[in-house]
């Protein structure tokens, strides 16, 4: 009759070594899975996780999400580090580094809607920062001006009260040669 071929996965199965191998890998991948995130992590218990951070909690996260991006740059990764570091504090620098490390994740990536709304967030707040900068440049600006304000304010008056006196002191000589 006819032979049926055997798939790989079939002989795999059969085969002992790669039972073990199988085996080793899960039980590796359990490990690591409580050492460092998994690739198809809990982004709900990760994004609620690093929100909830102090400041000094945040920079630690920050630098662990670089270091596991460095190690392994997987666009998980990627976008993990990239989260961590625009969280608020963030400079404009690390607003910017977000953005590149998000420029690397590729269109076609399952994680790209992911991407791009973090993007999105991320543009904003560096909006935000723009023009939190431009206020404090215009107040200070403004200070500037009220207080050149004040100045000519004090000439004015030092002028008006140069003038009150010439001109009483005309009427009185005026009054004397009368």
């Amino acid at each position: 009759g006819r032979r049926r071929r055997a798939l790989p996965l079939d002989l795999a199965e059969e085969n002992p070594m790669m039972k073990s191998a199988r085996l080793l890998i899960s039980c590796l991948w359990l490990t690591a899975c409580q050492t460092t995130p998994p690739e198809t992590p809990d982004w709900a218990g990760f994004l609620g996780q690093v929100d909830r951070m102090d400041a000094q909690q945040l920079q630690g996260a920050r630098e662990t999400a670089m270091r596991q991006y460095v190690v392994q740059p997987t666009d998980v990764n990627r976008l993990r580090a990239a989260y961590a570091v625009s969280r608020p504090g963030a400079s404009l620098e690390q607003l910017a580094q977000s953005r590149d490390l998000l420029a690397e994740i590729a269109a076609a990536s399952d994680l790209a809607p992911m991407r791009d709304l973090l993007d999105a967030e991320i543009r904003q707040s560096m909006a935000v920062q723009e023009a939190q900068r431009r206020v404090l440049e215009l107040q200070a600006q403004l200070d500037d001006l009220q207080a050149r304000l004040g100045e000519l304010q004090a000439q004015l008056d030092a002028l008006k009260s140069i003038e009150k006196e010439m001109v009483e002191s005309q009427q009185q000589a005026d009054e004397m040669r009368r």
